[in-house]
This record gives structure tokens, sequence and C-alpha cells, in this order.
């Protein structure tokens, strides 16, 4: 899945289309990996399958709970499930290399492919992007959290459920990475390099989840 300052730029940016406020969104945008119990397949909507088949499902979502988009948080969780729908069906497709049973076995490098354990695999992908996070946050994309009146919005669905406190606290974590940049200690062991990805890449694939996630809710305004 895509980093929370991945997320959050996103939402920020969909945001210039939306004009909804931007904190609901934003948390929002992060809240389907804030749940109190963790059950990441059952806040991300998925069907229980891994790989290409198994990704965050948005529409499930919204036969659920579309009557709930008139809340800014709750369009920030959809934000979030298309967001990782596009990342990971983006990455398995053209960065992961499988068996000839489907089976994950390695990811495609910048020199060549690298066959290593699943675990490694997310490593690596996760690494990249905690990467492009330093450009981000020194390239003022990822906007600063301006009260915690967001939290008050958060609702708790069948299937995630939040502890309002733990977010004021990821709140003032997240604001802090923003404000201490690449001196906090957020990227104090990360290098600069990409071994997967690039930066001309990861922005062109940003440039395009935003625009299909703005072509999503231009559609879904006339459903």
């Amino acid at each position: 899945m895509p980093t929370h300052k991945m997320h959050m730029a996103i939402a920020n940016r969909v945001n210039k289309y939306l004009k909804l406020d931007n904190d609901m969104l934003m948390i929002g945008s992060v809240l389907p990996d804030l749940t109190v119990d963790k059950r990441h397949r059952v806040s991300h909507f998925k069907n229980g399958k891994e790989g290409l088949e198994g990704v965050a499902n948005p529409y499930k979502f919204l036969s659920k709970y579309k009557k709930f988009l008139n809340n800014p948080v709750m369009v920030g969780y959809l934000i979030h499930l298309l967001t990782d729908r596009y990342f990971n069906s983006y990455v398995f497709q053209n960065y992961y290399v499988y068996d000839e049973n489907t089976h994950l076995i390695g990811i495609k490098f910048q020199d060549g492919q690298v066959l290593m354990p699943i675990e490694k695999i997310r490593y690596e992908k996760h690494r990249d992007f905690y990467v492009y996070d330093k450009y981000l946050v020194d390239n003022g994309l990822v906007d600063k959290f301006k009260s915690f009146q967001c939290i008050d919005n958060i609702i708790d669905i069948d299937d995630a459920i939040f502890d309002k406190e733990l977010i004021k606290k990821y709140i003032i974590n997240a604001n802090k990475d923003i404000e201490e940049g690449k001196k906090g200690e957020f990227f104090k062991t990360l290098g600069n390099n990409y071994k997967v990805f690039s930066l001309d890449e990861l922005n062109k694939q940003m440039d395009l989840c935003v625009m299909q996630i703005i072509r999503f809710f231009s559609k879904l305004k006339y459903d």
C-alpha cells in the first residue's frame, strides 16, 4: 500500500476538485489503516484473496456506506481505498515477480529482478515509498492538520472501529513529521536513492492516481 504521506498528499490534491474540509478529508484518507483491531482486509473491503485479486475494493464500501458521503471523513476513507487499489494494482502488475502458480516470489529492481521472501519484497517496496515521503514533505506537498476538530466527524462502522484518543496522537505525530522534515526521526535512517521505482515514475503515478480519483467522483455525482 502507499504510505500515509502519499495518501494525504493525494487527498490534498483531490480536494482541489472536491473543495471539502481538508482536515476531515486527510484523516479519512488514512483511517482504514488506523482501526482498533487492525483487521486490514475487513477495513479495506477486500475479498479475502491475495495479490491483484485481493486489492482494496471501493465498490464494496459504496454498496454499504454511500449514504454517509455527506461526511468528508467518509469521503477521505473512500479516497484511501481508491488510492490503495490504484497503487497496489500498479505495483502487482508491473514490479512483482510471480512463479507459474502466480505465487509472489520476487520484485523488479532498477537493475534487474531479484527473488526474495514476501516480507522482504514488501519491505523494498515500502522503503522506496518512504524515500518518496521525504520528497513530498520537503516540497510542501503534504498539509499539516490545522486542529483536532476533524476527529469529531469520525464514525465507527461495522467494518472499522476507531480510538479517537489514539487518532489524536496520530495527528500530533503526523504534524511533527512535517514540521521537522528530513531532520526528524521519521527520515533519519533513509537514504535518498530509489531501488525499485524512481522519483519521476512515482510523480507520474501520483498524477495518474489523482486524475483517476477525480474522474471517479465526477461520475459518482450523477449516479
